[in-house]
């Protein structure tokens, strides 16, 4: 089994609150400590349980960023991963969902691959975009909100989240499947993985290297405003728990939840 996973250096949401830049519109980045995203670690956990559990497999991460995002990956490979490969080149500054996606197809289609795996959206633009435009671009089945993940003779079996609880899906490879945030908790890398991680392969490519021009990096998105999200209503705060209980079975009840 062939894996792919895709991951990406975002600002770390636990020691920072994302703020945007009021002209660019885009993220702030400088001056900010960078980690994997919290959700590749999810996804990259995901993938690591199949291959275990499935013969002669191997897992290489696929990233595109500055020259900075050899740090995630590296902790990638002391999870466990065997390779990882990234795309770094100053015309990438700014690309946006369809970019990112052309981009990742552009590398992982000169791989052999029986699986890419890739998380909901990430934890900075959030969008949810790339993995859709991923397979489509590739002509790979695409497989959303996979909570639990196994293979057996050749066929991969699939729970995915629905708003009324899941569905069993079968899956031929190859495909692309995006991972539930808390599907899986991420191991933590050991003293013996953050070693040998010393020793992994680490490709890192530009974008003439991968097949592509400036021609093809025209962003189709334009970002027109960010605004804060409204507050419908004001909270209520109980603090006598009988109280408390009383209320949150009534709204349950009344929405036909109990």
């Amino acid at each position: 089994m062939r894996i792919v996973v895709c991951v990406k250096q975002v600002p770390d949401p636990s020691k920072v609150d994302l703020k945007v830049d009021k002209h660019t519109l885009r993220v702030v980045r400088e001056g900010v400590p960078n980690v994997m995203d919290p959700g590749d670690e999810v996804t990259l956990e995901g993938a690591l349980r199949l291959a275990e559990a499935t013969p002669d497999s191997q897992v290489t991460l696929v990233s595109m960023g500055p020259q900075s995002a050899v740090e995630p990956l590296r902790m990638g490979l002391a999870m466990g991963a065997d390779a990882a490969v990234l795309v770094s080149d100053e015309a990438l500054e700014g690309a946006d969902a369809f970019v990112t996606a052309r981009v990742l197809a552009s590398v992982i289609s000169t791989m052999p691959y029986d699986l890419i795996m890739t998380s909901t959206e990430s934890s900075d633009a959030s969008s949810g975009l790339v993995p859709g435009m991923l397979a489509g671009l590739l002509g790979v089945p695409h497989i959303s909100l996979v909570r639990k993940l196994s293979m057996d003779n050749n066929s991969l079996g699939i729970e995915r989240l629905t708003a009324d609880g899941y569905q069993e899906v079968l899956s031929s490879t190859p495909a692309l499947l995006t991972i539930s945030s808390g599907a899986y908790t991420p191991r933590y890398p050991t003293l013996r993985g953050i070693m040998q991680a010393k020793n992994k392969p680490i490709k890192i490519l530009s974008i003439s290297e991968i097949g592509l021009s400036s021609d093809d990096l025209e962003n189709i998105e334009e970002v027109i405003e960010i605004v804060e999200p409204q507050v419908k209503a004001e909270p209520q705060i109980i603090t006598d728990i009988n109280e408390g209980v009383e209320r949150i079975l009534t709204i349950l009840t009344q929405r036909g939840l109990l």
